[in-house]
C-alpha cells in the first residue's frame, strides 16, 4: 500500500454479507488503479460507505449482484447505455456493479448482441458498438466518480503504468510461397527469387521468419511473446496451424534460446489448455485463442484450470481498441489468472486494405490512454515477412519506433 494514498472505510451490514467478497474484489480493483485505499470497519459509525440495504449510503440490490457474482448480467431492465442502475429514477449508475459488468464483459450476453458465424461477438454486431467506440477508457472514470460521490475524496492520483507487449501469433512457417510467387510477378527481386528457392529446395520456409523478428525487436531494445499452435487441420471450420508438433518445438526451443518468449496459442480442436500446453515443451503459461475464438467470462476460468496464468487474447476480432472499456490488466473476479487487454492486431487492417494506419492508430490510442496503459499488440509472424506483407513491417517498425519515444519520455517525467 502507498502510504500517500487517501483513506476510506466501509462497513457491510449482515443482510449483504453475502456479497462481501464482491464488494472487496472491486474495491481492491480501485486501489489498483487509484491512490486510494479502502479498509474496513466493523462499527457502522466509523465507516464513510455503508453498504446495505436501501436506508444505507451505498445499497447493494440483491437482484443486481446474485447474477454478476455469477458472471451473468443482470435484467436487461437495469442496464441503460450498459451502465446498471439500481431503478428507472436514478441518475447516477450503480458505480460497482457497472464496474464489474464493463470488465467482465456481461454487456455481450444481453439481448441485441448479434454473433459473427464462427459464433464470436464482433465490435459490428454488439451493443457496445451502439454507445462506445473503443478508444474510450470507461471503467476509469467509474472508478473516479464512486471515490468522489461516496468517500467524498476529489482529485485522487492515477497509477499511470505504461506497459505495451509485443506478440505474434504464429499459425504459418511453411505457406506462403504461392502468395509470394504472386508478389514475385508483380515486383521481382532477387532477394524474393533466392528466398523462393530456398523454400522449395531446403527447411527454411518462405515465412519462417522467427528468428529475424527477435533481431528486429532486439534492435529496438524490445522483445516479445510468440503464441505457439499445436493443433494442426481443420477444426470447426477453421484451419489451424500448418507445422507439425516436432516443427513447433523446433521453434519454440530457439525462441528460448534467442531470449523470446513462447506461449500457446490455443487452437480450434476439442482437447483442454491443458492438454495443448502440454504439447509446447518449453514452460508457458501465457494463452490466446486462436481466431480469438472465446465465450467471456466463462473461458477465463477454463484458462486458468488449464495452469495458464496470463490470458491476451481480450480483444475485437473486427475491430482494434478496448472490448471492455478498460485499457489496463486485471483478474477476473475470484481467479488468480491476468488478462491483458489485445488493442491492435494486423488481420483487422489487412482486411480494409490500411496498413498504412497501423501506427497513427496505436499512436491514437496511447495518446488517449495518458493516465495509463497495460496493453498487447499482435502482428502475426508472416505480416513481418519483407516482400508482399511489406507495408505491415514497416508499420511495426514504426511502432517500435513510437514505443521506445513512450519510454525516453516517461524516463524524463520521472
Amino acid at each position: 500500500m502507498n502510504d500517500n494514498a487517501l483513506h476510506c472505510t466501509y462497513y457491510i451490514h449482515d443482510k449483504v454479507e453475502v456479497f462481501s467478497s464482491l464488494i472487496e474484489y472491486l474495491l481492491q480493483l480501485i486501489e489498483d488503479r487509484l491512490e486510494v485505499h479502502f479498509e474496513r470497519t466493523y462499527q457502522l459509525d466509523e465507516a464513510v460507505i455503508r453498504f446495505g440495504y436501501e436506508a444505507h449510503s451505498y445499497p447493494i440490490i440483491e437482484a443486481i449482484y446474485s447474477p454478476l457474482s455469477q458472471f451473468k448480467p443482470c435484467e436487461a431492465r437495469y442496464y441503460r447505455r450498459l451502465y446498471i442502475y439500481r431503478n428507472e429514477k436514478d441518475e447516477k449508475p450503480d458505480y460497482l456493479a457497472s464496474i464489474f459488468s464493463f470488465i467482465h464483459c456481461l454487456g455481450e450476453s444481453l439481448p441485441g448482441n448479434q454473433r459473427d458465424k464462427l459464433g464470436r461477438q464482433t465490435y459490428a454486431g454488439s451493443l457496445y458498438s451502439v454507445y462506445f467506440d473503443t478508444y474510450t477508457d470507461i471503467v476509469t472514470p467509474l472508478m473516479q466518480e464512486f471515490v468522489e460521490n461516496e468517500c467524498g475524496l476529489s482529485d485522487v492520483s492515477l497509477k499511470g503504468k505504461k506497459d505495451v507487449f509485443l506478440s505474434h501469433d504464429v499459425d504459418f512457417l511453411n505457406s506462403g510461397f504461392r502468395q509470394e510467387v504472386k508478389y514475385f510477378v508483380r515486383k521481382p527481386s532477387i532477394s524474393l527469387f533466392k528466398a523462393l528457392l530456398r523454400h522449395l529446395f531446403t527447411n527454411a520456409g518462405i515465412w519462417s521468419d522467427l528468428v529475424k523478428i527477435v533481431e528486429l525487436e532486439r534492435a529496438y531494445g524490445m522483445k516479445s511473446i510468440f503464441f505457439m499452435l499445436p493443433v494442426t487441420g481443420t477444426h470447426k471450420g477453421i484451419n489451424n496451424a500448418d507445422y507439425s508438433t516436432f516443427q513447433l518445438n523446433d521453434a519454440a526451443e530457439l525462441l528460448i534460446k534467442k531470449g523470446a518468449e513462447v506461449g500457446l496459442h490455443c487452437g480450434t480442436s476439442e482437447a483442454s489448455y491443458h492438454d495443448q500446453r502440454a504439447q509446447i515443451k518449453v514452460p508457458t503459461t501465457i494463452n490466446r485463442n486462436h481466431y480469438l475464438m472465446y465465450q467471456l467470462p466463462e473461458d477465463w476460468k477454463r484458462i486458468e484450470e488449464g495452469g495458464i496464468h496470463t490470458d491476451m487474447g481480450l480483444g475485437w476480432n473486427d475491430k482494434e481498441g478496448l472490448r471492455n472499456g478498460y485499457p489496463l490488466a486485471f483478474k477476473p473476479y475470484g481467479s488468480e489468472i491476468e488478462v491483458v487487454p489485445m488493442v491492435l492486431m494486423d488481420t483487422v487492417f489487412d482486411k480494409a486494405g490500411k496498413p498504412e494506419e497501423l501506427s497513427i492508430v496505436f499512436n491514437k490510442m496511447i495518446s488517449t490512454w495518458h493516465s495509463g496503459y497495460q496493453v498487447s499488440i499482435l502482428f502475426h509472424n508472416n505480416y513481418l515477412t519483407p516482400w508482399s506483407n511489406a507495408p505491415f513491417l514497416k508499420a511495426y517498425r514504426e511502432i517500435l519506433s513510437l514505443i521506445v519515444a513512450g519510454k525516453k519520455e516517461s524516463e524524463s517525467i520521472r
